[in-house]
């Protein structure tokens, strides 16, 4: 069970809903629930706009714990899949394996991650959640400027699922269909014996009359349920619950179109029921964050963390520091006070001072040596030795035409290669490399030679271990 408060936070048109968990004797309890308007008006959000960071900060920057986003599911592409292990270490690969299957984007540029649903002996269910890098990159870098970097990227439908579990509202036997109907978007979630088996965005209407789009529905659902008897078998007595926002239904009540839509077109009886009787859909996904920790899906890079912790870290060291600063400017006073009732002993005071500066200047003089003697005499990382971790880990195809050695600081490289997924994967091998700390580049660019031949050249910086403690 974590310890730190948890934070789950979403973003809808021009709000911010949050709410902040922490540790209780009983579990976890509430601590804050709020939503604020972060663009007056309701206008949307725009992520890309240069006062977005600081219009969350003004609103958002009280909050505390470790944060969790929710992403929109139209955003993401969901599958339940089984895999043929038990194993986590193996799951990940499988994963990425499912996603270039179902994805229309190369898998090296998405965000994957998985959460495990249900497990046996040797086989374990698992949701493989995809989205594009570049979604999840504007998310960190707005929200770190905002000084709200994320521990967690979730997805919001996970929110509900958790809620949906807590309510009584999934059986542990049969198969049970939930569609849950909001203004951002339609969500489906199809359950069998109380573990999800589908869950599928079914997009949010956007440019489509009310009658058409719950037509839409109707049919992805019905679609839906049709290929899962396909995959999985059919089921009897099964059982649809059309869980419905307030903002998305005519006049507060039920949508009886879309109810009609759904018995006619699936062949069994819908029960509608308001998402108000349920708590806040960011209290379900901070619950989630709370019960399953580390293990709960999140497509946020493992980095962010990192940086989040250092952040904290030097605004712990700052205050301890000021704490520090207040201490021996009062010692100091005290010291001034007394020196000058003691008179006499200010010249001997002196002496000791200066002795002591003496043997400070002699100690740190041979500390410095120390470390020059160590930093040269280490030949784990001289140039020679990273020359052939370089040409080792250089794949077929490949050429460098420049190598610059800076001794226990950095390697610099330049070269070329007809194509550039070579140059992706050598980048990435680099960086995996317990050599090197940290790999920076500058990207890769395509020239034409003077044969008419276009190449894509890079250039690149392998920090050693020398260069990143400064």
């Amino acid at each position: 069970m974590a310890q730190n408060p948890i934070t789950a936070i979403v973003f809808r048109n021009g709000s911010a809903e949050w709410t902040t968990l922490r540790a209780a004797k009983s579990g976890f309890e509430v601590v804050e629930h709020r939503t604020v308007e972060i663009v007056p008006g309701g206008a949307v959000l725009d992520f890309a706009a240069a006062g977005t960071p600081g219009a969350i900060k003004a609103a958002c920057g009280h909050i505390k714990g470790d944060l969790c986003v929710g992403l929109p599911a139209d955003k993401t592409l969901m599958r339940v899949v089984d895999l043929p292990t038990a194993d986590p270490a193996e799951m990940k690969g499988m994963a990425e394996l499912q996603v270039d299957k179902f994805s229309p984007f190369p898998v090296e540029h998405m965000a994957v991650a998985l959460e495990l649903l249900a497990q046996k002996e040797k086989t374990s269910r698992v949701l493989i959640v995809a989205v594009q890098r570049e979604i999840v990159d504007s998310f960190g870098k707005v929200l770190g400027q905002a000084g709200l970097l994320p521990h967690w990227i979730n997805v919001e439908v996970m929110g509900w699922w958790s809620l949906l579990k807590e309510q009584g509202g999934i059986p542990e036997k049969g198969r049970k269909v939930v569609l849950l109907l909001e203004q951002a978007g339609a969500q489906l979630i199809v359950c069998q014996d109380g573990n999800p088996v589908v869950f599928r965005s079914l997009g949010t209407g956007q440019g489509l009359s009310q009658e058409d789009y719950y037509s839409e529905l109707a049919d992805e659902t019905a679609y839906t349920l049709t290929s899962l008897e396909a995959e999985r078998g059919s089921a009897e007595g099964v059982k649809m619950d059309l869980w419905y926002g307030p903002a998305a239904a005519p006049a507060g009540g039920p949508p009886l179109l879309l109810e009609e839509n759904l018995r006619t077109a699936c062949g069994f009886d819908v029960e509608s029921r308001s998402l108000e009787a349920l708590p806040p859909l960011t209290e379900g996904l901070a619950r989630q964050i709370a019960a399953k920790g580390d293990a709960a899906l999140n497509l946020a890079p493992p980095e962010w963390r990192t940086q989040e912790s250092g952040r904290r870290t030097k605004k712990s060291l700052l205050v301890a520091s000021i704490a520090f600063l207040v201490v021996w400017l009062g010692g100091v006073s005290a010291f001034l006070v007394g020196l000058k009732m003691q008179e006499g002993g200010r010249d001997q005071m002196k002496a000791t001072v200066s002795v002591l500066e003496k043997s400070a200047a002699t100690v740190k003089e041979l500390k410095d040596k120390i470390t020059s003697f160590e930093q040269y005499s280490d030949r784990s990382r001289s140039a020679l030795e990273c020359l052939r971790e370089i040409s080792a880990l250089l794949p077929e195809g490949v050429d460098l035409a420049s190598f610059s050695y800076k001794k226990g600081l950095s390697v610099s490289l330049r070269g070329e290669c007809a194509t550039p997924e070579p140059i992706y994967s050598y980048v990435q091998a680099l960086q995996q490399s317990p050599l090197f700390v940290e790999v920076k580049t500058e990207g890769v660019r395509s020239k034409m030679t003077q044969g008419g031949v276009q190449k894509s050249e890079f250039s690149l910086t392998a920090a050693l271990p020398g260069e990143a403690a400064k």
